[in-house]
């Protein structure tokens, strides 16, 4: 899955990329056709011109020549009243002026020939103009759908395989502390168990006061077993978030704490508007409460904490303060990430999957305020009746 997504990102970035480059490409192409047509509206503005001068000219010559020949003809009916140059003269006037009209005409198809090519490769260009915008708007849309919604799929995606190996990874880490927890406290104390029955079998022979002694002491460690057995049951899920909901789970997770660590903490309930939480928000809430009251006992070395709760119809209310030694500088909450632990990182995942806001305020001596809100009914995270 994780080497799917990243060729699927790689396949994403080449197709962008190249999407970019024919997109700079027409983009050059509609410039270049703009400019021609700039420039080919400049030569036709100038054929224009030439065309209406040459036009005038034929004008006027048409006017001469019609009187040349009509000169032509008066002398040609009559040699006899007009000397030899005069009818040279006449004759050389006709052919001159009917050689430049010619000339002028053809000029003047030219010309219009060229207007007329200049008009079309104008709308040629136009059209290339065009229809080189719609493409770069279009090119636009689909890049955007690709850097965006598509983009933000494909981010999902990763985001979710990220999620599954810190799922792994926080499990895991959960296993080897409960292992931990069992091989420290429980395993511990059977083995002490078996040593000390092995003990008393041997004093029931010898001194039965003095075994009677060691069977009291023996039942206090069982006790004492089975209360840690117990605890380490409630840790791994406290059965009360099922049977008696939020609220006095976490007060009874507080008594706990101040009888294990001597840390006394204070509940706080600002409102408590039906606790028909899912079992998912519950759970994840009371984590959030726990993994954050942990940190508190195990770094900040505060003498006191509270904790607040604010169940209202649509959002989750939790804050978590102490008067401790504040958090480093490099460890708010922008930087917090598996390095730091799974006690402030579990909050800001847990936080993160269930759609809510985390914000941290410390100052260093003075302690550290945590506030979570966690979105509810919008996200149909109420139990079904």
């Amino acid at each position: 899955m994780h080497s799917d997504v990243k060729q699927m990102d790689e396949i994403l970035n080449k197709t962008v990329e190249a999407i970019e480059e024919g997109k700079q490409e027409i983009f050059e192409i509609a410039e270049k056709a703009r400019n021609d047509v700039k420039t080919l509206e400049e030569e036709l503005v100038d054929v224009q011109h030439k065309i209406a001068m040459v036009i005038d000219e034929v004008d006027k010559l048409e006017i001469q020549e019609k009187a040349s020949r009509q000169r032509l003809l008066q002398v040609s009916k009559d040699f006899k009243k007009f000397t030899e140059p005069e009818i040279k003269k006449a004759y050389d006037t006709a052919r001159d002026l009917q050689v430049k009209l010619s000339i002028k005409r053809h000029s003047e198809g030219e010309l219009i020939k060229e207007r007329t090519k200049l008009e079309m490769r104008i709308r040629d260009s136009r059209e290339v103009m065009k229809r080189s915008e719609k493409l770069t708007s279009k090119v636009g849309v689909a890049l955007d759908y690709l850097t965006g919604a598509f983009s933000e799929r494909v981010e999902d995606m990763k985001l979710r395989d990220n999620l599954g190996i810190r799922i792994i990874k926080a499990q895991e880490e959960e296993r080897r502390r409960v292992s931990r927890e069992i091989h420290d406290g429980p395993a511990q104390i059977l083995s002490n168990v078996v040593i000390r029955t092995e003990y008393f079998e041997k004093l029931l022979d010898i001194d039965p006061v003095k075994a009677k002694v060691e069977l009291k002491l023996l039942r206090e460690v069982v006790r004492d077993s089975l209360k840690n057995i117990r605890r380490i049951i409630y840790d791994l899920m406290p059965m009360s978030l099922e049977d008696l909901g939020l609220v006095p789970t976490v007060q009874k997770f507080i008594n706990d704490v101040f009888e294990y660590h001597d840390l006394p903490i204070q509940l706080v309930v600002k409102s408590q508007e039906q606790d028909k939480l899912s079992r998912l928000v519950r759970l994840a809430a009371f984590r959030i409460i726990q993994e954050g009251v942990n940190n508190i006992v195990k770094h900040a070395q505060a003498t006191k904490a509270v904790v607040e709760l604010n169940i209202l119809h649509d959002r989750l209310e939790i804050g978590i303060h102490d008067n401790g030694k504040g958090i480093d500088e490099t460890k708010r909450l922008d930087s917090i990430d598996e390095s730091s632990g799974f006690g402030l990182y579990g909050v800001k995942e847990r936080v993160k999957l269930l759609k809510g806001d985390l914000e941290i305020y410390s100052v260093p001596d003075k302690g550290t305020r945590m506030r979570i809100v966690i979105p509810i009914r919008d996200e149909g995270y109420y139990e079904e009746d």
